[in-house]
C-alpha cells in the first residue's frame, strides 16, 4: 500500500517523523483512487487499510480474475498439447523404425519358412514315389523324423493326393502331432504409419484371423505342387504326377 511519510521540525528545530501517511491507491478495475477501507482483516489486507478496489467494482473485480484463471488454464492446455503432440511425433517416428526393421527381417524369414514347408513336402512325395518300402515299414530314423515334421494331417494329406494306399505307420507313432513340427508361421508384413495418420495405429499382426493367413498350410503347399507338376488337362494330367 503506497505510503508517504510526513516529516516535521519541533521547537529546537530537530528533525521529526511522524507516522506515514497511507495514500489511497488506485483501483485495480477501473484505476479511480479507492477511498474504501476494509472493515475487516482478510486475505486482502488488513482492517483499516484501504481496499484493492471499490466496493462497486467488485464483480468486475471477480469476473476478471475468472478470465484471467481461464486464460491460465488455456496456456497450460496449450502447453500440454504441444508437449504431447511433440512425443506422439516421437513415438511414431520410433515406432516407423522399429517396423520397418521388422518387416525387413519379415522379408528374409518368410520366404524360408515357405521353402522349408515346400521342400518337406517334396522329399515325403519322393519317399512315396521312389522308396515305398521305407514308408511301408515306417523304422527308418529319417522318415520318422520327416513324418514329425510335417505331422500327421499333413503326411494324410500328401498321401492322399498321391493315391498312396499302403501303411500310414505316422497315425501310430506317438512322436507326430496333428500339426507337426515345423515352423510355419511367418512373419508377415506390418504396416509403417505415415504421416498423415492422426489418432490411432491398430495394425496388429496378433488379430483373430491373421494367424490363419500367415501360416503355410500344407494344403495350399501340395496344391501348389499339384500344378507345379501337372501339366495337362484333368483327363490327362500330363507326365509329371508329383516328380
Amino acid at each position: 500500500m503506497p505510503i508517504s511519510p510526513i516529516q516535521t521540525w519541533d521547537a529546537c528545530g530537530l528533525d521529526v517523523e511522524k507516522e506515514p501517511k497511507q495514500v489511497p491507491p488506485s483501483c485495480v478495475v477501473c484505476g479511480k483512487p479507492v477511498e474504501e477501507k476494509y472493515l475487516r482483516s482478510n486475505r486482502n489486507g488488513k482492517a483499516g487499510d484501504y481496499r484493492m478496489w471499490h466496493v462497486g467494482c467488485d464483480e468486475r473485480y471477480k469476473n476478471m480474475l475468472r478470465q484471467q484463471r481461464r486464460r491460465q488454464s488455456e496456456r497450460e492446455l496449450d502447453e500440454a498439447l504441444a508437449h504431447w503432440w511433440m512425443m506422439r511425433d516421437e513415438s511414431l517416428r520410433q515406432l516407423r523404425i522399429a517396423i520397418d526393421c521388422y518387416n525387413e527381417e519379415a522379408a528374409l524369414h518368410d520366404p524360408l519358412v515357405v521353402r522349408l514347408v515346400y521342400e518337406k513336402c517334396r522329399q515325403a512325395i519322393l519317399a512315396m514315389h521312389i522308396d515305398p518300402l521305407t514308408v511301408i515299414r515306417y523304422q527308418d530314423e529319417w522318415f520318422r523324423r520327416l513324418a514329425a515334421d510335417i505331422g500327421r494331417d499333413g503326411m494324410n494329406r500328401i498321401a492322399d493326393m498321391l493315391g498312396w494306399d499302403g501303411a500310414r505307420g505316422w497315425n501310430q507313432d506317438p512322436d507326430v502331432s496333428a500339426e507337426g513340427k515345423t515352423i510355419r508361421v511367418t512373419g508377415g508384413r506390418i504396416d509403417v504409419p505415415g504421416e498423415q495418420m492422426e489418432d490411432e495405429f491398430t495394425d496388429d499382426l496378433n488379430l483373430p484371423g491373421t494367424l490363419d493367413a500367415r501360416t503355410v498350410d500344407w494344403k495350399r503347399t501340395m496344391d501348389h505342387i499339384w500344378r507345379e507338376d501337372n501339366i495337362g488337362s484333368k483327363k490327362d494330367r500330363g507326365p509329371w504326377r508329383y516328380r
